[in-house]
């Protein structure tokens, strides 16, 4: 059992807040609006990201991932993703991460998307600066007629404090490739690439907070080329 320092829990209450207060206002916006097309070309999105840590042992980690996006230039609730997991430390550099993923839809012209996935994580430091690789499968079922998405994707990152402050740069590349494209309309191969750049600030007591850039280019036959999506996280270690 654990408790929350009050400051942590403040911390969390409003990301919590920040989280509901978006999704509801987006859906009520998109309540009162005629139907969208699915997804314009060029378009920006802002992604809120909440993440827990708790620690099992010395090994062993539960972690809880979500992150809610709204499209249409910030003015509709796209989707909410959920991601538990369990991760097992092989050695100080080396982990595996097995969990479930629900990508729920708050539009009915996206399908809802869930499945088990796995990573396989590898992290080194030169001095200050901190790189990590990982390399993620996913077996993705959609709900409307039983198709199946088999994707992969690997991530390179790297971090470098500012000086002597609690903030730090961090720079990211992911890359996707659908293995297995049963029903969904998709093309196996590569499908689209992420790359991010941001601030990360360590405000203590477990809990960090980042803010960033992503450009997402996407595999010109999906008839989306690219979009941009404004990334605000808050991530907390329970204990």
């Amino acid at each position: 059992m654990y408790a929350f320092k009050s400051g942590r829990a403040l911390v969390v209450a409003l990301a919590a807040m920040a989280c509901s207060v978006a999704s509801a206002a987006a859906q009520q916006k998109q309540a009162n609006q005629p139907a969208l097309p699915q997804t314009p070309n060029d378009d920006l999105r802002l992604a809120t990201e909440l993440g827990f840590e708790y620690r099992l042992g010395p090994q062993w980690r539960l972690r809880l991932d979500s992150q809610l996006v709204l499209d249409h230039d910030i003015s509709r609730a796209r989707d909410l993703q959920l991601r538990p997991a369990v991760e097992y430390a092989l050695t100080p550099n080396w982990a595996v991460v097995g969990g479930y993923v629900q990508y729920q839809p708050y539009t009915t012209q996206i399908p809802a998307l869930r499945g088990p996935f796995q990573d396989i994580a590898f992290g080194m430091d030169f001095g200050h600066l901190s790189l990590a690789n990982r390399l993620r499968t996913e077996e993705l079922f959609f709900d409307t007629d039983g198709a199946l998405l088999v994707r992969t994707r690997y991530r390179l990152s790297a971090q470098h404090p500012i000086g002597d402050s609690p903030w730090s740069i961090l720079v990211s590349d992911e890359i996707y490739f659908n293995l297995k494209t049963d029903g969904t309309g998709r093309t196996t191969g590569y499908d689209r690439n992420k790359f991010y750049g941001g601030l990360v600030v360590d405000i203590g007591r477990g809990a960090k907070v980042s803010a960033g850039y992503e450009l997402t280019t996407v595999e010109p036959s999906s008839g989306l080329n690219e979009f941009h999506t404004i990334r605000l996280g808050f991530a907390f270690a329970l204990n």
